[in-house]
């Protein structure tokens, strides 16, 4: 376990300095902490404004969490403002109506609008995770998969959390969507779960045009189901997207099987579309190929799943 100090100690701290002399001498590292991750967010050109730090905890946002918050860059604090953690739109409880629980930050361009931008968020997740993140920009409405990760504890409150896991979501966003004032982006995580908050930022991109959609990607699972000719295997299917569509294709093959699932950007207009695809289980390891068409376009070519080669599981083992 790493010697750092608990949220609640850092907490104590920060309410009521000066309680002693070994108290003050704990403060001090945490303060030289602080004052490092703001020198650095300040000096970075690309950075169009952050809120919090990407540090692993949720320190500098406020306690708890609301159901809608409006934080306006320039005004509002996290402290005080935006809350470390956000419900997602499913409660577990069945007496507790569902909703959605909208969080929206508000903010001006300091300067001229650059080429593009990507919204950058931290997240922490110390219990189950919503499945999805819908992120509206100004009217757009985008959709991506929230897909956890194994995170390394902070402090000896996170040592105790068995479902630690942290996400940096990346977001593109093109130059027309934002305007020279009364910008507005909001996030709300949809299913059952909650997230938290590391850190949120609106960074200006390097280079023109789009954003590659090279993150096409089929996944494996632990999920199998009977067929009339042995298994299927549950496979998550990504699909990045960056306008609206009514008719999409997804054509997999793997080995001699093949094949074909068909979806729609579901009223979304950018984004990362998941769709769950059963693929037949071959006798020996295969690779498996995604060819996707979206209106009619087969822009995103052919690509190769080698993750399928190595996880897949064949029938007879």
């Amino acid at each position: 376990m790493k010697n750092r100090l608990t949220w609640r100690m850092r907490t104590f701290l920060g309410e009521r300095p000066g309680t002693g002399l070994v108290l003050v001498l704990l403060a001090f590292p945490a303060i030289m902490h602080i004052s490092s991750q703001t020198s650095a967010a300040a000096g970075d050109e690309s950075v169009v404004w952050s809120i919090g730090r990407p540090d692993g905890s949720s320190i500098e946002f406020a306690d708890g969490q609301r159901d809608k918050i409006t934080f306006t860059i320039g005004q509002s604090t996290p402290k005080k403002d935006f809350p470390a953690r956000q419900s997602g739109s499913v409660n577990l409880d069945a007496s507790l109506p569902s909703e959605e629980k909208p969080y929206t930050v508000i903010f001006d361009l300091p300067q001229k609008a650059g080429q593009t931008y990507q919204l950058i968020v931290d997240y922490i997740f110390q219990v189950l995770a919503p499945g999805e993140i819908r992120v509206e920009v100004n009217g757009r409405k985008g959709i991506f998969p929230l897909l956890p990760q194994p995170k390394e504890e902070v402090d000896s409150d996170e040592g105790n959390v068995m479902l630690l896991a942290k996400q940096q979501l990346t977001v593109p966003i093109e130059a027309s969507w934002i305007k020279p004032k009364g910008n507005r982006i909001t996030l709300v995580p949809l299913g059952v779960g909650e997230v938290m908050y590391d850190a949120l930022s609106l960074r200006k991109r390097s280079g023109a045009g789009a954003p590659s959609k090279t993150g096409i990607r089929l996944e494996p699972t632990i999920f199998f189901r009977k067929a009339t000719n042995g298994l299927n295997e549950v496979c998550r299917l990504f699909v990045p997207f960056s306008r609206r569509f009514d008719k999409g294709s997804a054509t997999v093959t793997v080995g001699q099987e093949k094949v074909t699932k068909k979806f729609s950007s579901a009223g979304y207009d950018f984004g990362v579309r998941t769709e769950a695809v059963e693929v037949a289980v071959p006798a020996q390891p295969a690779k498996a190929t995604v060819k996707i068409t979206l209106e009619g376009r087969r822009d995103t070519g052919v690509h190769s799943c080698p993750t399928m080669e190595t996880l897949h599981l064949p029938q007879g083992s």
